[in-house]
Formats: C-alpha cells, structure tokens, sequence
C-alpha cells in the first residue's frame, strides 16, 4: 500500500510537535458531452463549486493535504486541473459552457486509472487513504463494453494504491 506523509516544522518545532498531514487524492469524471446541456450542466457548476469548498474546508479541519484532479469527459476526456503527475491543492472552479459530443467514459476512468499507477510508480504520491473517485454523468457512455472494462481495471488499481 502506498502512502505519503505531509510535515510541517518552523524554527520552534521539535519532533513532539510535529503535525503529520495524511494525503487523500479526489477525481471527479465529470460528463461534458451533449447529454450535459443546460440546467444539467448549471447544476454540475454550481455541485462543484460547492464540493471543491467543503473539501477544503475538511481537509483544514482534519489536517489532510488534498490533491484533487478533474477529468472532464465527453468525445475525448481531458485533464482539466490536476494532471498525470500530481493533483492540485486548490482549484478556483471555472463553470463549464453547455456539453457537446459523444459520452467517452472509457477514456477518463483509464486517465484516472493511468494517473493512480504513475503516480504509486514515482514514489512522490505515496497515501495512506484510498484514492476517491466521483463519477458525474448525464447520459451512458458510448461504448459499454469498454467502460465496464475500465471499472474493472480502476478497481483493481485502487486495490493497489
């Protein structure tokens, strides 16, 4: 099991007073193809900003270092904060303008799935926590049978982690 630890020390610290900072890794799949459009995507919005917020505000309160990653996903998936590499602290959410194309759910669970193995490989990511993945969508994806592939794949790495 992978895991990493976050210390934070000033001048005055001593090991007594050392606070440990356990990681918790968020992705967020968020459906952006054409199923999204409209008061759909207002709410997909207005639930981010509003998740974004209260994880930050938990993490403060239970001393945990947040690395958050979002996927968008509609005839391609994309990275759109947080990468391959690392995730981000904090993410200023930006609304997302209505969906369009095709539902490839495939390709973003095997991004996050890519993400969860590269980042166990480097050694830089090393948790504790299981790795959380929140899924939004509108619509099915466009190819069911590669999708439940990609769960099952997901699954197996999240074992890993």
């Amino acid at each position: 099991m992978c895991r990493e630890e976050f210390v934070e020390m000033s001048e005055e610290t001593t090991k007594e007073h050392i606070e440990v900072y356990e990681t918790i890794q968020v992705f967020f799949l968020l459906d952006t193809s054409a199923s999204m459009v409209g008061e759909k995507m207002r709410w997909l919005n207005l639930t981010m900003a509003e998740a974004l917020s209260i994880l930050e505000d938990y993490s403060k309160t239970e001393h945990m270092h947040l690395s958050i990653s979002v996927v968008e996903y509609n005839s391609l998936a994309r990275w759109s904060y947080g990468c391959t590499e690392h995730g981000a602290e904090h993410i200023d959410w930006q609304p997302i303008a209505d969906g369009y194309g095709s539902c490839n759910m495939a390709q973003a669970i095997g991004m996050v799935r890519n993400a969860l193995k590269q980042r166990c490989r480097d050694g830089y990511d090393l948790y504790l926590l299981p790795p959380v993945v929140i899924l939004v969508t509108g619509s099915s994806s466009n190819n069911r049978k590669d999708t439940l592939a990609a769960i099952e794949a997901l699954k197996r790495r999240m074992k890993l982690s």
